[in-house]
């Protein structure tokens, strides 16, 4: 007794391609029509500042994809909006990858939008990996009376450093502790994400000194300040 299975039935290559279409076409395995290349990934890059890479927040990606029609085979632009997470730590290393958000095309699954960040620059701040460095400007007084250094942290809060040394433009002070949030990365769980800033471990923080040396002195004060500190010399010389 002859079979009755249906020659229709079986599909061809799952690659997205009309199983029913033209016989000389895609149809029944048809090779006369090639199977389109896959669709380009799309890379965008989202300026963050210092402050947020350091706090974490919330940035919206704007950017344009290709998007299939209702035809299955054709494509138009569509310009999207995407909500990213900038978790604190993050840097211009972080690279976030979300699956299916980029272009479409027939026979493929949709490709990834990749974000990358680019920070702006800080008047004060400069990073270096999890290390922050600080510019501290101050007078000529302020560092040969090596006054204590305050300074606001990128989360707001205040920080005093004491300097037991006469300062100068070499001097550089370390404070434990007060660099960027090592950062968990982007695969790190929820519950991870929800813990304070205060907890999370940081790099250090290093303090330079920019030190603004009057313009004009009289003849009686350069005087008076060389006597100042050729005392001073012979004083740590004994």
């Amino acid at each position: 007794m002859f079979g009755t299975t249906n020659p229709f039935a079986e599909k061809a290559e799952d690659d997205g391609r009309d199983q029913y279409g033209s016989l000389l076409g895609d149809g029944f395995k048809g090779a006369s029509e090639p199977l389109l290349p896959a669709p380009a990934d799309i890379h965008v890059t989202l300026e963050v500042t210092l402050h947020e890479l350091y706090n974490g927040c919330l940035k919206t990606v704007s950017y344009e994809r290709r998007v299939l029609q209702l035809d299955g085979r054709s494509t138009k632009a569509s310009n999207e909006e995407l909500s990213v997470e900038v978790k604190p730590g993050y840097s211009e290393a972080t690279v976030l990858s979300f699956s299916s958000k980029g272009n479409e095309a027939e026979g493929h699954r949709p490709s990834k939008l990749v974000v990358h960040f680019k920070q702006t620059a800080h008047e004060s701040y400069r990073r270096k990996d999890n290390d922050l460095i600080y510019t501290h400007r101050l007078s000529l007084e302020a560092a040969l009376l090596s006054e204590p250094v305050k300074l606001k942290a990128l989360d707001g809060r205040t920080i005093l450093a004491t300097v037991d040394e006469v300062i100068t433009p070499q001097t550089v002070k370390l404070v434990e502790g007060e660099g960027m949030p090592v950062s968990e990365g982007p695969s790190a769980d929820a519950l991870s994400s929800l813990r304070s800033l205060s907890l999370l471990p940081k790099g250090n923080l290093y303090i330079r000194f920019d030190i603004e040396f009057p313009k004009k002195l009289s003849i009686k004060h350069k005087q008076a300040l060389i006597e100042t500190l050729r005392a001073n010399a012979e004083e740590n010389n004994l």
